[in-house]
Parts: C-alpha cells; sequence; structure tokens
C-alpha cells in the first residue's frame, strides 16, 4: 500500500457530509436569476453550490470536498461548523438571542475594552464602532476620514474590492 498522496489530494477527514436532497445547482441558478437581484455576482462561470461546511472544507451537491481557500467573510475565519464556535453559538442562542445598542449588554464593552487594552500606549485609539459587515466598516472609514481631514477625496485601489455597498463599489472602480 503506498503512503505517498497523488498531487491535488485533500488529507483525509472524519467528517462525512449528510446526502443532499435540495434543489439542483440548474433549479437554484434559476431561483437566482428570478427572485435576486443582478447586482450579486458570482465569481465563477461555473459556480459552486456549496450545501455544507466543516472546519476549511465545503461540500458541494454531488457530495464533493473542497478546501476553501477564501471564506468571503470574517465570520467564517475560524473555518466552517468549528466545533467549539458551534457550541458557543447555541449556548448564546439559549440565553439571548439579539439586542439592540438602545439597551445595555455587558458584551459590547467588555470586548471594545479589550481591543483597546491591545492598542500601542498614548495612540488614542481607544473608541470602537462595531460594524455588521466589511462594507460596513469601510463606509464608516470613509465616514470618519473626511470627518476627521475635512476632505472628501479618498485615495483607493483601482479594481480592489472593499465591499459591496454602492459607495464601496464607486470609490475602487469595481463593478460586475
Amino acid at each position: 500500500m503506498s503512503t505517498t498522496k497523488s498531487a491535488g489530494a485533500l488529507p483525509p477527514t472524519e467528517h462525512t457530509p449528510r446526502p443532499y436532497a435540495g434543489p439542483t445547482r440548474d433549479e437554484v441558478l434559476a431561483l437566482r436569476r428570478e427572485y435576486l437581484t443582478p447586482g450579486l455576482i458570482t465569481y465563477y462561470r461555473d459556480p459552486l453550490l456549496v450545501v455544507e461546511g466543516h472546519m476549511q472544507y465545503l461540500w458541494d451537491d454531488a457530495g464533493r470536498r473542497n478546501l476553501d481557500g477564501f471564506a468571503g467573510i470574517v465570520s467564517v475565519s475560524v473555518g466552517h461548523c468549528h466545533p467549539r464556535v458551534v457550541e458557543r453559538v447555541r449556548e448564546q442562542l439559549g440565553t439571548l438571542q439579539h439586542t439592540t445598542t438602545i439597551y445595555l449588554h455587558p458584551t459590547a464593552v467588555q470586548f471594545a475594552k479589550a481591543l483597546a487594552d491591545h492598542m500601542p500606549e498614548g495612540s488614542g485609539l481607544s473608541v470602537c464602532d462595531f460594524t455588521n459587515s466589511g462594507s460596513e466598516a469601510n463606509e464608516v472609514a470613509v465616514l470618519l476620514a473626511r470627518e476627521y481631514t475635512g476632505n472628501a477625496e479618498v485615495i483607493a485601489l483601482r479594481n480592489g474590492y472593499h465591499g459591496g455597498t454602492q459607495a464601496a463599489m464607486a470609490l475602487t472602480a469595481h463593478s460586475d
């Protein structure tokens, strides 16, 4: 028995994905074209129909395993369905699912303090503005920079991706 791996082979995993019984890839594409805005683009001519994730892997509708080297958003930077993260989410959902910032809750201020404590002393980096996405964070950054400097101009890399909002796309000339 050979112990060498073939080029491009993924290492073994103990996770077995559930059988997929949902709509086909073509059905999902048709539904997407009919019911979602055309502003939502895919990055591939033949987009992947992702149906399950575990750690660094994604499975498609045919049960093929793929290494996710892209993820796309910070919320999966620890991997898909990481057992410790899943357990903490379950625990939190059983305690409090959501609250707005019009009420007090200790977690946000404790996290803000922990972040501020890691900033260089005397840097003035002690106030946090938590956002829902990178796009929103970039919008806030531009607003803050414009307010602070009094300048409306922003320097950005052409065709760089800084979010899917109108302002972020306009700043970087990014389009489909």
